[in-house]
Protein backbone atom coordinates (compact mmCIF):
# COMPACT_ATOMS: atom_id res chain seq x y z
CA UNK A 1 0.00 0.00 0.00
CA UNK A 2 1.17 3.37 -1.19
CA UNK A 3 1.54 6.23 1.65
CA UNK A 4 -2.00 6.78 3.09
CA UNK A 5 -1.36 8.86 6.12
CA UNK A 6 -2.05 12.64 4.41
CA UNK A 7 -5.13 10.74 4.15
CA UNK A 8 -6.21 9.34 7.61
CA UNK A 9 -7.51 10.81 10.85
CA UNK A 10 -7.36 10.55 14.69
CA UNK A 11 -10.55 12.69 14.31
CA UNK A 12 -12.57 10.33 13.09
CA UNK A 13 -14.08 6.86 14.71
CA UNK A 14 -14.42 5.34 17.77
CA UNK A 15 -11.43 6.39 19.82
CA UNK A 16 -10.99 4.21 23.01
CA UNK A 17 -7.99 5.26 26.00
CA UNK A 18 -6.68 8.67 26.17
CA UNK A 19 -6.34 10.99 23.56
CA UNK A 20 -3.26 11.61 24.99
CA UNK A 21 -1.77 8.03 24.53
CA UNK A 22 2.25 8.28 22.66
CA UNK A 23 0.56 5.53 20.08
CA UNK A 24 -2.34 6.08 17.79
CA UNK A 25 -3.93 2.09 16.75
CA UNK A 26 -6.45 3.57 13.78
CA UNK A 27 -8.83 0.42 13.41
CA UNK A 28 -10.95 -0.09 9.98
CA UNK A 29 -13.22 -3.25 10.86
CA UNK A 30 -16.88 -4.23 10.19
CA UNK A 31 -18.72 -5.60 12.67
CA UNK A 32 -20.07 -8.90 10.28
CA UNK A 33 -16.97 -9.53 9.25
CA UNK A 34 -15.34 -12.76 10.64
CA UNK A 35 -11.62 -11.54 10.01
CA UNK A 36 -12.71 -8.54 12.55
CA UNK A 37 -14.38 -10.43 14.83
CA UNK A 38 -10.54 -12.71 14.84
CA UNK A 39 -8.55 -9.84 15.81
CA UNK A 40 -11.32 -8.50 18.39
CA UNK A 41 -11.08 -12.13 20.04
CA UNK A 42 -7.10 -11.66 19.77
CA UNK A 43 -6.30 -8.47 20.40
CA UNK A 44 -8.91 -8.07 23.28
CA UNK A 45 -6.51 -8.35 26.08
CA UNK A 46 -3.54 -6.67 24.55
CA UNK A 47 -5.90 -3.36 24.28
CA UNK A 48 -6.82 -3.58 27.54
CA UNK A 49 -3.46 -3.77 29.05
CA UNK A 50 -2.10 -1.53 26.33
CA UNK A 51 -4.60 1.66 26.95
CA UNK A 52 -4.84 0.42 30.75
CA UNK A 53 -1.24 1.35 30.88
CA UNK A 54 -2.27 4.76 28.77
CA UNK A 55 0.34 3.33 26.09
CA UNK A 56 -2.32 3.26 23.35
CA UNK A 57 -5.40 5.09 22.01
CA UNK A 58 -7.45 2.82 20.01
CA UNK A 59 -9.39 4.36 17.26
CA UNK A 60 -12.24 2.17 15.86
CA UNK A 61 -13.27 3.15 12.27
CA UNK A 62 -16.39 1.52 11.49
CA UNK A 63 -16.33 0.51 7.70
CA UNK A 64 -19.55 0.48 5.74
CA UNK A 65 -19.21 -2.04 3.10
CA UNK A 66 -21.43 -3.11 0.59
CA UNK A 67 -20.44 -6.97 -0.08
CA UNK A 68 -23.37 -9.05 0.59
CA UNK A 69 -23.44 -10.04 4.18
CA UNK A 70 -21.05 -7.35 5.27
CA UNK A 71 -23.66 -5.28 4.30
CA UNK A 72 -25.86 -6.21 7.20
CA UNK A 73 -23.14 -4.40 9.50
CA UNK A 74 -24.11 -0.92 7.71
CA UNK A 75 -27.14 -1.28 9.96
CA UNK A 76 -25.74 -2.54 13.27
CA UNK A 77 -22.64 -0.04 13.46
CA UNK A 78 -25.24 2.25 13.94
CA UNK A 79 -25.95 1.01 17.50
CA UNK A 80 -22.49 1.17 18.58
CA UNK A 81 -21.63 4.29 21.35
CA UNK A 82 -20.04 6.50 19.54
CA UNK A 83 -18.88 8.28 22.93
CA UNK A 84 -19.45 5.63 25.58
CA UNK A 85 -16.78 4.16 27.87
CA UNK A 86 -14.07 1.30 27.32
CA UNK A 87 -15.75 -0.54 28.85
CA UNK A 88 -19.54 0.00 27.63
CA UNK A 89 -18.28 0.23 24.07
CA UNK A 90 -16.34 -2.95 24.69
CA UNK A 91 -19.14 -5.41 25.26
CA UNK A 92 -21.73 -3.50 22.87
CA UNK A 93 -18.97 -5.12 20.67
CA UNK A 94 -18.69 -8.53 21.64
CA UNK A 95 -22.61 -8.41 21.88
CA UNK A 96 -22.18 -7.49 18.20
CA UNK A 97 -19.46 -9.70 16.78
CA UNK A 98 -20.89 -13.13 19.11
CA UNK A 99 -24.32 -12.86 17.38
CA UNK A 100 -23.24 -12.33 13.99
CA UNK A 101 -24.85 -15.48 12.47
CA UNK A 102 -28.14 -14.55 14.02
CA UNK A 103 -28.38 -10.80 12.41
CA UNK A 104 -26.17 -11.10 9.17
CA UNK A 105 -26.62 -14.20 7.91
CA UNK A 106 -24.96 -15.05 5.14
CA UNK A 107 -26.89 -18.11 3.29
CA UNK A 108 -30.56 -15.99 2.83
CA UNK A 109 -31.40 -12.40 2.75
CA UNK A 110 -32.89 -10.25 5.51
CA UNK A 111 -33.79 -6.37 5.65
CA UNK A 112 -31.98 -4.36 7.47
CA UNK A 113 -34.98 -3.13 9.62
CA UNK A 114 -34.45 -6.51 10.60
CA UNK A 115 -30.93 -5.95 12.27
CA UNK A 116 -31.95 -2.88 13.57
CA UNK A 117 -34.94 -4.80 15.25
CA UNK A 118 -32.13 -7.47 16.35
CA UNK A 119 -30.23 -5.17 17.76
CA UNK A 120 -32.88 -3.47 19.95
CA UNK A 121 -34.69 -6.17 20.74
CA UNK A 122 -32.61 -9.02 21.41
CA UNK A 123 -29.13 -7.31 22.36
CA UNK A 124 -30.58 -4.39 23.78
CA UNK A 125 -28.71 -1.61 22.00
CA UNK A 126 -29.40 2.07 21.77
CA UNK A 127 -29.00 3.32 18.64
CA UNK A 128 -26.10 5.93 18.60
CA UNK A 129 -26.16 6.79 14.40
CA UNK A 130 -23.01 9.14 12.88
CA UNK A 131 -24.55 9.11 9.71
CA UNK A 132 -21.46 12.39 9.35
CA UNK A 133 -18.51 10.09 10.71
CA UNK A 134 -19.98 7.08 8.77
CA UNK A 135 -19.55 9.30 5.81
CA UNK A 136 -16.33 10.37 6.36
CA UNK A 137 -14.46 7.22 7.26
CA UNK A 138 -16.03 6.19 3.83
CA UNK A 139 -13.95 9.17 2.28
CA UNK A 140 -11.41 8.74 4.29
CA UNK A 141 -11.26 4.88 3.20
CA UNK A 142 -11.74 5.86 -0.35
CA UNK A 143 -8.72 8.56 -0.67
CA UNK A 144 -6.50 6.25 1.72
CA UNK A 145 -6.86 2.59 -0.79
CA UNK A 146 -8.27 0.96 2.40
CA UNK A 147 -10.10 -1.25 0.78
CA UNK A 148 -9.86 -4.66 3.19
CA UNK A 149 -11.38 -5.19 6.67
CA UNK A 150 -9.75 -5.47 9.27
CA UNK A 151 -7.29 -3.25 8.66
CA UNK A 152 -4.87 -1.58 11.72
CA UNK A 153 -2.52 1.36 10.94
CA UNK A 154 0.25 2.22 13.49
CA UNK A 155 2.28 4.90 12.19
CA UNK A 156 3.62 3.71 8.79
CA UNK A 157 2.89 -0.04 9.60
CA UNK A 158 -0.26 -1.57 8.05
CA UNK A 159 -1.63 -4.95 9.05
CA UNK A 160 -3.90 -7.54 9.56
CA UNK A 161 -5.83 -9.86 11.85
CA UNK A 162 -2.62 -12.36 10.78
CA UNK A 163 -0.22 -10.81 12.87
CA UNK A 164 0.49 -12.23 16.31
CA UNK A 165 0.07 -10.28 19.31
CA UNK A 166 4.06 -10.46 19.88
CA UNK A 167 4.32 -8.75 16.34
CA UNK A 168 1.52 -5.96 17.58
CA UNK A 169 3.22 -5.38 21.00
CA UNK A 170 6.43 -4.82 19.24
CA UNK A 171 5.07 -2.45 17.25
CA UNK A 172 4.12 -0.43 19.54
CA UNK A 173 6.77 -0.81 21.62
CA UNK A 174 8.49 0.86 18.69
CA UNK A 175 6.39 3.15 18.03
CA UNK A 176 7.02 4.35 21.89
Amino acid sequence: MENIQPALTNEIGIRLGNSDAPVVVKEYVNLRCPFCLKWFEDSKETYAQLIAEGKVQRIIKLFNKEKFGLHYANAMHDFVPKNGTYEETIEVLDAIYHSQQEWGPMDREVSLGEVCDYAENRLGLVKDADEAMQAAILEETTAAGIRFIPTMIIGEHVFDQKISQEEFVELINKAL
